[in-house]
């Protein structure tokens, strides 16, 4: 065997190793990652879209909570005023038929 052949076998068969390790780790890298999948599907975790999404509609939700304590506020207000003006109106109609 000429040293030409040895070192082209060499190379043929390096090249033939390397391939290989290459499809090996591909094949763990793969099945890494359907594992990690499988694990977090089961670990129950939400998309990042779905979080935005929620996190959104909580804003929108705590901003309408605030707006409806303000309007029960007011309605409170109108509420006690209309109980004093009334508590007011009957006291004088009490004095009136004395």
């Amino acid at each position: 065997m000429s040293s030409n052949n040895f070192f082209e076998e060499l190379q043929k068969l390096t090249a033939s190793a390397f391939n290989t390790m290459a499809g090996s780790a591909k094949h763990v890298e793969e099945g890494f990652k359907h594992n990690m999948e499988a694990i977090l599907r089961k670990m129950d975790f939400v998309k990042r879209e779905e979080l935005d999404l929620l996190r959104e509609a909580l804003t929108q939700a705590l901003q309408k909570q605030k707006e409806l304590e303000a309007q029960i506020k007011i309605l409170e207000e109108k509420c006690n005023a209309l109980s004093v003006s009334n508590n007011i109106e009957i006291e004088e109609d009490n004095h009136i038929s004395s």
